[in-house]
């Protein structure tokens, strides 16, 4: 069994959506933790696919099972991608060295000078995960999201794509 990456369409967006509400930051506490708002099919059609981002899906046996989106910020350069992604629990061994190769790829033939992805302080293997693509830890924000019934530091990983003076 391999996994695929490919672009996002619209039709796969009812797919991450419902991967993204597979795993959500505030972890087992949602029974206790109301969220604080819903993501809706149309919240990713607008944000991932408009002008400025660059999304991609993963998939196993022709089933989307995550996803990724560089998205450019909006500097004049457009140097940096911000990236965001989710992969169904079940399927990150086998999908998510996959996407995330496919992300730095597509950074790269943007041009970009760096890829930037903020994570949980609390998920050291996540942290290793990305510095096996030699992301390298460059910010922390102090108590800057709330999980397992706290509130964590994130940290601010950072990938250059190409040396530039």
């Amino acid at each position: 069994m391999k996994a695929k990456t490919r672009g996002m369409t619209k039709k796969d967006l009812e797919d991450v959506n419902r991967i993204e509400n597979l795993r959500h930051p505030f972890g087992n506490d949602l029974h206790i933790i109301p969220r604080p708002y819903e993501r809706t099919v149309k919240d990713y059609e607008e944000h991932a696919m408009d002008e400025h981002g660059f999304p991609l899906v993963v998939e196993v046996k022709g089933k989307v099972v995550g996803y990724s989106v560089i998205y450019v910020w909006r500097f004049r350069s457009r140097h940096l991608g911000s990236i965001s992604f989710s992969i169904d629990p079940r399927h990150v061994k086998l999908a998510g060295k996959p996407l995330i190769q496919a992300t730095i790829d597509v950074g790269k033939r943007l041009n970009l000078v760096k890829l930037f992805i903020e994570i949980l302080d609390e998920s050291d293997e996540l942290r290793r995960f990305f510095e096996d693509f030699d992301f390298k830890a460059e910010t922390r924000r102090r108590k800057a999201a709330f999980f397992g019934r706290k509130f964590v530091d994130c940290i601010g990983m950072g990938l250059v794509l190409k040396e530039v003076n």
